[in-house]
């Protein structure tokens, strides 16, 4: 069975290149409201929607114009309206309210839709001649097994454990003050039986047994409540502010880790014992 899996490595960028993901990422931010904007004029109207590949086409003219648009890669650029797009169609069938502007808190992540190093037919415009030679996309590992981002260079990425598959794609993530990359990769697995998944149980395993729901959020909810209460009453802007919505995203941060480490280490648990059995 081939199923996509996401591997997530904390990264470690210089004070520049942190200076220089933000602005990529607001930059992203901008495009997604602006875009968002001429959906509804052009459906005010035309009373029809205005698709992904119209929206990069305007992109691509806007870019003679617009400096800004050149200092990053395309590819997060183009991205942004695949998000889009994608939060129309679960608003239209029912599964999301519908698509509200990003605030700088919202958009933390852009995605490199390619990935690597591949061979490509290339001709030469001089000669007519076809060569197949090596095409290093926008993202990539380089020779010492370090991110390599084009105009932002190498980044530094703790693996610690390794790869395994072919990437697809990779997203640069910001948290808090932490930096991620996650990359998606194929991977073939093999089928060992069906996890059902439940409220009051966490997971209903094959064999009878069962993980009780360890309800991280929960046991956060009085922290959550008191901090985003205060955060909400806080003027924007100060460098309290700041710091209190940073103590927000800590807190968010903190839940997602704490159901992370819960599920690998069930995981970790399980597989231990299937050895057990089997040996």
């Amino acid at each position: 069975m081939l199923v996509r899996m996401n591997y997530k490595y904390e990264m470690f960028p210089t004070e520049k290149q942190r200076q220089t993901m933000d602005r990529w990422l607001s930059i992203c931010r901008q495009q997604y409201n602006s875009a968002r904007l001429d959906k509804q004029r052009f459906y005010q109207k035309n009373k029809t929607g205005l698709s992904r590949h119209e929206l990069q086409k305007q992109q691509t003219k806007d870019k003679q114009s617009c400096v800004l648009l050149k200092t990053m890669p395309s590819q997060p650029l183009q991205e942004v309206f695949f998000r889009l797009e994608e939060t129309y169609k679960n608003f239209f069938e029912g599964r999301a309210r519908y698509p509200k502007i990003k605030k700088h808190k919202d958009y933390t992540s852009m995605t490199f839709t390619q990935f690597g190093v591949e061979k490509r037919k290339v001709k030469n415009k001089k000669t007519d001649d076809v060569n197949v030679r090596d095409v290093r996309y926008a993202a990539s590992l380089d020779e010492n097994n370090h991110l390599l981002i084009s105009k932002l260079g190498v980044l530094y990425v703790n693996f610690h454990r390794p790869l395994e598959g072919k990437v697809k794609q990779v997203t640069i993530k910001r948290q808090g003050h932490r930096w991620f990359a996650i990359f998606r990769r194929r991977k073939t697995r093999k089928r060992n039986g069906a996890l059902m998944l439940g409220f009051k149980h966490l997971l209903c395993y094959p064999d009878g047994t069962n993980v009780e729901n360890p309800r991280f959020l929960l046991k956060a909810e009085k922290k959550l409540k008191w901090a985003q209460k205060k955060f909400s009453r806080m003027k924007q802007g100060p460098n309290n502010w700041k710091k209190q919505l940073q103590n927000v995203q800590q807190l968010h941060i903190k839940v997602a880790n704490q159901r992370r480490d819960f599920l690998q280490v069930i995981t970790f648990r399980k597989c231990i014992k299937s050895f057990l059995w089997k040996t």
